[in-house]
């Protein structure tokens, strides 16, 4: 299965607060366990540039929005 990250997937998973945290962090549990099978993620540019963007302006996550690490 190939799955194309979304930007409202990854803040879901990335902010305790969003509503639908819980079954994005699930749904992360899952997927590291292979509890659902993966062929590929994808993620655009674009997305990355939206979550990482959030992360830092609206989370105020300087070390989490750090594609560097």
């Amino acid at each position: 299965m190939k799955i194309l990250l979304d930007t409202s997937a990854l803040i879901a998973y990335y902010n305790i607060n969003e509503k639908n945290h819980k079954e994005a962090a699930d749904m992360m549990d899952k997927i590291r366990a292979d509890d659902i099978p993966l062929t590929r993620f994808y993620v655009t540019d674009y997305i990355l540039d939206e979550t990482v963007t959030f992360i830092e302006m609206v989370l105020g996550k300087h070390q989490l929005a750090r594609i560097d690490r």
